[in-house]
């Protein structure tokens, strides 16, 4: 025996609306919206909006003309990979320019001394080798690039816990050093573009240390140069000892 009362109410329920048809055949399914941004997180750690290459040349943008708003509110605690990736990437493009650039310096010399029959077979051997041991550190970028940045980190992290003793740890100094690097970009300038980098990266550092850490321009420039000092007074006196013991 049917229930006619049952059957209408079958007939009214609600169900939900089907999806919207695919023109080909099939249902489609909207993908969903995009998160919203994170605020003050570098555009190479927010790739889901600014992409690969656009997260990366954003940054380096950033980093590069106003290092001081890139810095301020930076978030520390976001783990390590997407600011060592930054700075191993740079190191590698930074390596490679460096030496596409010996390269040409190089063969354009030794056409030069070839045309003036002045290449001798001692001085092609040493060209050779020149070559092949700047070819080889190319090949080890990524090992010494990772390697330079904790240097560099656990040299200025040491002098934040001298001079910050409330300092926010130390993967705030690991993102200033690492994120300072985009300095090296200056290395697609010829001959003078490994110097230019290196004094920008400097003070890139010191204006990542301050933000950062909030010590003040002073503290940090301390906390910058003196490894720096230390290293070129170190040299200096190594020179001087070889040179008295050669004469």
């Amino acid at each position: 025996m049917n229930d006619d009362r049952f059957d209408d109410q079958q007939d009214d329920a609600p169900f939900p609306p089907p999806n919207d048809p695919d023109p080909d055949g099939g249902d489609r399914f909207d993908p969903p919206p995009p998160g919203p941004e994170i605020g003050g997180l570098p555009p190479w750690e927010d790739r889901r909006h600014h992409g690969i290459l656009g997260g990366f040349f954003s940054t380096v943008a950033q980093v590069m003309t106003a290092p001081g708003r890139f810095f301020t509110d930076h978030p520390v605690e976001r783990g390590w990979l997407g600011p060592v990736s930054f700075a191993v990437i740079l190191g590698v493009l930074s390596s490679l320019v460096t030496w596409f650039w010996s390269t040409i310096i190089t063969g354009m010399e030794t056409n030069v001394l070839a045309m003036l029959q002045e290449l001798d077979a001692d001085a092609a051997a040493d060209t050779a080798f020149v070559q092949m041991f700047e070819t080889l550190a190319l090949i080890l970028t990524p090992f010494t690039a990772l390697i330079s940045l904790f240097l560099y980190a656990g040299l200025f992290h040491l002098g934040v816990k001298l001079m910050v003793p409330d300092g926010r740890g130390f993967e705030a100094t690991l993102r200033a050093v690492a994120y300072g690097s985009a300095a090296y970009v200056l290395t697609f300038v010829p001959m003078c573009g490994g110097m230019l980098a290196s004094l920008w990266a400097l003070a890139l550092y010191v204006v990542g240390i301050d933000r950062l850490h909030g010590c003040g321009l002073g503290r940090a420039t301390v906390i910058v140069a003196a490894p720096v000092v230390v290293f070129i007074c170190g040299c200096g006196s190594l020179l001087g000892i070889l040179g008295a013991l050669a004469s």
